[in-house]
């Protein structure tokens, strides 16, 4: 195989402290939730906000609306982030708090 093929965007990375602080899949999905907000908006509060649909983070995971739901709830209690579920077609809205360190 080649290595020269695989394009740089093909990664994901993890912060090693955070996730020694709350867990690798956790740092794991607080990364891959980074990316996801990329080319999202920031509020007036420095979070970054955007909208997501469970299918897509299953799809990159390979893990269950359940275990998601337990890392996302993890996340939350680490103030990483807040999430809101709504209805329409099963998605979240979700902040991302840049200024907080994991503590």
């Amino acid at each position: 195989m080649d290595i020269t093929l695989i394009p740089q965007d093909t990664f994901w990375l993890i912060n090693k402290e955070l996730a020694k602080k709350i867990g690798r899949d956790e740092a794991f999905l607080l990364s891959i939730l980074r990316d996801y907000a990329k080319n999202k908006k920031m509020d007036n509060h420095g979070k970054l906000f955007f909208n997501l649909n469970y299918d897509k983070i299953k799809n990159d995971l390979k893990y269950s609306k359940y275990r998601i739901n337990k890392m996302l709830k993890r996340l939350e209690e680490y103030n990483l982030i807040k999430t809101k579920i709504y209805s329409l077609k099963n998605g979240l809205y979700i902040y991302i708090n840049e200024l907080n360190d994991g503590k």
